[in-house]
């Protein structure tokens, strides 16, 4: 029974920024705190499942029959991806899921920056790497082939949240 651990976090952010933006309109979302819950549960489960032992990233492919990763190689945009999801749901979460949901985005963070981005390339991230954090030749999503999506936009709508967050807190 095959998952996609990235993906899975990637719905979640972006079905909880959908919530955000329609209570920012005034659309009333029937359902919206069931919804929010079970989006927040999706990432927590699938953070859990896809993101790597050895803290490097999230695996591209997980079997939830064996509870174990099929496909260790780990693309750079679940991380950022994972990390809107987890802000994203911190901000309609209670007050004891909050520092969890801030770990997990602290954690993509850290892999995302010692893993992927390289200093000596003029801070381009590696595309993929493998289970031992080596470069490899997959292409999983570029900009250039995805102009509308794939740019960063998932950090850009994770800073928003974080500004937010710090101005909120006394």
């Amino acid at each position: 029974l095959r998952s996609d651990p990235g993906h899975a976090t990637e719905f979640a952010g972006l079905s909880l920024k959908f919530l955000r933006t329609c209570r920012e309109l005034g659309i009333r979302v029937t359902g919206e705190e069931q919804m929010a819950d079970a989006l927040r549960g999706v990432l927590r489960q699938n953070f859990a499942n896809g993101f790597s032992s050895s803290g490097k990233g999230i695996c591209k492919a997980f079997d939830l029959a064996s509870r174990r990763a099929i496909n260790t190689d780990m693309p750079w945009w679940s991380l950022p991806e994972t990390i809107r999801a987890a802000m994203e749901a911190r901000e309609v979460a209670g007050p004891d899921e909050k520092d969890g949901l801030a770990e997990i985005a602290r954690l993509c963070s850290n892999a995302f920056m010692e893993y992927f981005v390289r200093p000596d390339r003029g801070l381009m991230a590696n595309q993929t790497i493998n289970a031992a954090g080596e470069p490899i030749a997959t292409i999983p999503a570029t900009p250039d082939a995805d102009p509308g999506y794939h740019t960063g936009l998932s950090i850009i709508d994770a800073l928003h949240l974080l500004e937010c967050c710090l101005q909120s807190t006394p």
